[in-house]
């Protein structure tokens, strides 16, 4: 995939999100470097190379954090693959399983390609499902409004569920906790990661969809 083919992928989701035209129910546009060992990946439905790929964000602190993504390459793809690469730009779909009834997300790749010069990081994600349950507000003690639900996004052609936890903040956190369950959205957003510590102190690592927009 060259850069051209990478910037009208991009134009196109944002142009049409916009416009409220017809988009694949799962699609995530990535541009970040490439961290860590290449890995085996293994479930029912996929056989891939898995790696890690770190995409910088802004925090609204004039500091960058970093959003630290799982990524699989399924293995009828793998002559896409340049494993000694560093800035990768990936088109997929985000999907979920279980491991040891923990839920984990990776981005399945359908596309790839390797621009060393493209150095602004990209993270832009577009679903469309099903609110599994109603969504949960609170506030923080800073008075920032968190609302979270649950999403599962049907993958017809492997006949996969994927559950997505997603979080909205503020004015889209009110909205959204006026939707119903079952209520079938689309959402325009980012795929995150954060680190928070465990009761035993353990540090450990979730990725949740931050909602930026939904219809």
């Amino acid at each position: 995939m060259t850069r051209e083919d990478f910037m009208y992928e991009l134009n196109d989701l944002l142009t049409n999100y916009k416009k409220g035209n017809i988009i694949p129910s799962n699609k995530i546009i990535l541009n970040g470097t490439l961290m860590g060992k290449v890995t085996l990946f293994t479930t029912d439905y996929l056989v891939g190379y898995r790696f890690t790929l770190a995409v910088k964000r802004e925090n609204g602190k004039g500091k960058n954090d970093v959003d630290y993504l799982e990524i699989v390459v399924p293995i009828e793809n793998e002559y896409m693959f340049d494993k000694n690469a560093k800035r990768v730009q990936i088109i997929g779909k985000v999907c979920s399983t279980f491991v040891e009834d923990k839920l984990q997300f990776y981005v399945e790749v359908t596309k790839m390609g390797y621009d060393e010069e493209l150095d602004e990081d990209v993270n832009w994600l577009y679903l469309e499902g099903n609110v599994v349950k109603a969504p949960r507000i609170k506030e923080t003690f800073r008075g920032l409004k968190v609302c979270n639900l649950d999403l599962k996004v049907f993958n017809f052609r492997e006949r996969q569920r994927n559950y997505m936890p997603c979080v909205a903040f503020n004015g889209s956190a009110e909205k959204v906790y006026k939707l119903t369950q079952w209520t079938r959205i689309s959402i325009f957003g980012r795929l995150s990661s954060r680190f928070y510590n465990t009761e035993s102190g353990e540090q450990k690592l979730t990725t949740e969809v931050v909602v930026f927009y939904f219809q």
